[in-house]
């Protein structure tokens, strides 16, 4: 089963660190200057998807 991802867009400072680490499965919005999943249908590997989390300064990732 494939991970399901949240980002709590309220902690969210927009740093684009995600997206650096990840950019098959986190974008920029640019509209909101938060990140966004993108990686919905995409088989995006686990151990990116947790590095992108860890790295994330205001802990806003969620992997379950």
């Amino acid at each position: 089963m494939d991970s399901q991802v949240f980002i709590n867009k309220i902690k969210c400072k927009g740093c684009g660190s995600c997206e650096e680490v990840s950019p098959d499965a986190f974008k920029m919005d640019e509209s909101f200057e938060k990140a966004e999943y993108v990686g919905h249908g995409e088989k995006i590997e686990k151990e990116l998807l947790e590095q992108a989390a860890a790295i994330c300064p205001t802990k806003c990732i969620e992997i379950e």
